[in-house]
C-alpha cells in the first residue's frame, strides 16, 4: 500500500513513542539514510517528540549477558540514528524498546528499556496468541514499579468482537492503551480497523502512535489517523490521543480521560467510501 502522498500534518505539535527508526537493530529502518528519510517524514506530519522503539524479547531480560550484547546492539543503531539527527532539528529524540512479554517476570530495571528513561515501559505479546494470566503479568509489572503500555491491543485475536472488554479489566489495573494510527486508517484490515473504532467509541484509547516501520511507499499514517478523527467531529479526542497524553505518558503522568468518539452511520460511510476512492 502506497499512503505516502496522502499522509497531511494535523495542526498540534505531535508525540510518537512507538516507532522503528533506530536503524539496522529490528524490521524497521534498514540504514541512517532510511532513518533519516523516516525523521523527516515524522516531522513533516508535525512530530516534535519522538521515542524510538526497536523490538526486544522480554526472555532476554532473564539472561543479563544475552541482553547486555542485545542493548549494545542497539545502542550502536541509535548512535547511528543520532548521527542523522541533525536533518529534523525540530524533532526531540530519546529511546525506549518494545518489549514482547514472552516471559512471566521481565526485569525492567535498565533505563534503555524504558520509553525516554521514565517509568512507562511499552510492551507487546506474540500474534500466536496472549499468553494465560495476562492480567496477572501486566499487574505485576505496575505492582514492580513500572507503567505498562499496551502496543496496539486492537490487532490481537482475543481482542475482536466481544473480547475487546478485556481493555477495560487492562485499564483498571493501570495499563496504558497505544492504538496504532495504521489501525484507524484500515492498513491491517477491515477487523483491525473496526476494533480500534470500536476502543475509540468507548472512550478507552488513551494515545494513538505510529508503529512506523519505514519502507518504500509507507507513511506514518498519524496525519491520516488525525483527519479520520476530524471527520466524525471528534478533535478535541485528537489532540488528547497525538499529543496531549503521549506527553503525559512520557512525563510519568497520568493520561486525561479520552472523552468516546461518537461517530454517525452517515460519517462513518463518508469515509469509508472516500478511503475507497
Amino acid at each position: 500500500m502506497d499512503d505516502a502522498v496522502t499522509d497531511t500534518p494535523p495542526n498540534p505539535p505531535l508525540v510518537c513513542f512507538h516507532n522503528h527508526l533506530v536503524p539496522g537493530v529490528d524490521d524497521g529502518a534498514r540504514s541512517a539514510e532510511e532513518a533519516r528519510d523516516a525523521l523527516l517524514a515524522m516531522r513533516d506530519l508535525g512530530v516534535r517528540r519522538l521515542v524510538a522503539t526497536p523490538h526486544l524479547s522480554g526472555e532476554l531480560t532473564e539472561r543479563p549477558a544475552a541482553l547486555e550484547r542485545r542493548l549494545e546492539e542497539i545502542d550502536a543503531g541509535w548512535d547511528r540514528l543520532l548521527g542523522v539527527a541533525d536533518a529534523a532539528p525540530e524533532v526531540t529524540l530519546s529511546r525506549g524498546a518494545e518489549i514482547m512479554l514472552d516471559t512471566p517476570r521481565p526485569r525492567l530495571d535498565d533505563p534503555r528499556l524504558r520509553l525516554g528513561g521514565g517509568s512507562a515501559v511499552l510492551v507487546e505479546f506474540s500474534w500466536g496468541g496472549l499468553p494465560p494470566r495476562v492480567e496477572d503479568l501486566l499487574h505485576e509489572l505496575k505492582a514492580g514499579g513500572a507503567r505498562p503500555v499496551a502496543a496496539h491491543p486492537e490487532r490481537y485475536r482475543e481482542m475482536r468482537g466481544r473480547g475487546v472488554e478485556r481493555i477495560e479489566e487492562w485499564r483498571r489495573l493501570g495499563v496504558v492503551i497505544q492504538v496504532n494510527a495504521g489501525s484507524i486508517t484500515g492498513r491491517y484490515g477491515r477487523e483491525v480497523e473496526r476494533t480500534a473504532w470500536t476502543l475509540l467509541e468507548r472512550g478507552w484509547v488513551d494515545a494513538v502512535c505510529s508503529d512506523f516501520h519505514p519502507r518504500p511507499g509507507h507513511a506514518p499514517l498519524l496525519g491520516k489517523a488525525y483527519e479520520a478523527l476530524l471527520e466524525v467531529g471528534a478533535e478535541e479526542q485528537a489532540g488528547l490521543l497525538f499529543s496531549v497524553n503521549p506527553g503525559r505518558v512520557l512525563d510519568g503522568e497520568e493520561p486525561e480521560p479520552v472523552p468516546p468518539v461518537r461517530r454517525g452511520l452517515l460519517q462513518s460511510l463518508r469515509r469509508r467510501l472516500a478511503r475507497r476512492g
